[in-house]
């Protein structure tokens, strides 16, 4: 019998790759422990709350980039619908509309003159030449206005819209790649 210190062969420091506070031990001084045995396990509060905070950041890049699309695909609508101009069915209303204006100016004109003619043989009221004066201009209003619609129409859009919506969908696009690097930045 004789008195001695017993020496493990092999010392091993044991440490964790992540700094945290211990919430537990669960091996005790002296016990055998195996490979890729739980020796401790720490507090993850943080870890949880920084997970939670960058799904929160990737759902909101994800929305950005849902609108992004939208915001193209809006973008690209307006400057079709630019480009493609007034569809047949629209300028053919317009004609229609011009049409009837130039009748309706017509049969003002012929009223009026009418009137006129009642005016001079004193055999209406001045007022009725007043009301057939205005239902004339009026009418010549309108017909003037049916007509520069259709003018319009057939002209097509100005090229400051259409370069306007261009630089639209270009914004938009450049919105679409920056929402889609910054998507995959959070993952």
């Amino acid at each position: 019998q004789g008195v001695g210190t017993v020496e493990a062969k092999v010392t091993v420091q044991v440490g964790s790759k992540i700094t945290g506070r211990v919430v537990a031990v669960l091996v005790d001084q002296g016990d055998t422990v195996t490979a890729g045995q739980v020796l401790a396990r720490l507090d993850n509060a943080q870890q949880r709350a920084e997970v939670t905070r960058q799904e929160a950041a990737l759902r909101v890049t994800a929305a950005a980039g849902a609108e992004a699309q939208a915001n193209v695909r809006r973008a690209r609508s307006t400057l079709d619908d630019l480009v493609a101009g007034a569809r047949p069915a629209e300028i053919e209303q317009l004609r229609e509309r011009a049409k009837s204006a130039g009748a309706t100016r017509v049969l003002a004109e012929r009223d009026h003159r009418r009137t006129q003619e009642l005016l001079a043989k004193e055999l209406i009221a001045a007022q009725e030449m007043d009301r057939a004066r205005q239902v004339f201009d009026v009418a010549t209003a309108q017909e003037r206005d049916a007509a520069k619609a259709l003018e319009l129409a057939l002209e097509g859009p100005r090229k400051d819209q259409v370069a306007a919506a261009r630089a639209a969908l270009e914004a938009a696009l450049d919105q679409l790649e920056g929402a889609g690097a910054a998507r995959h930045q959070a993952e």
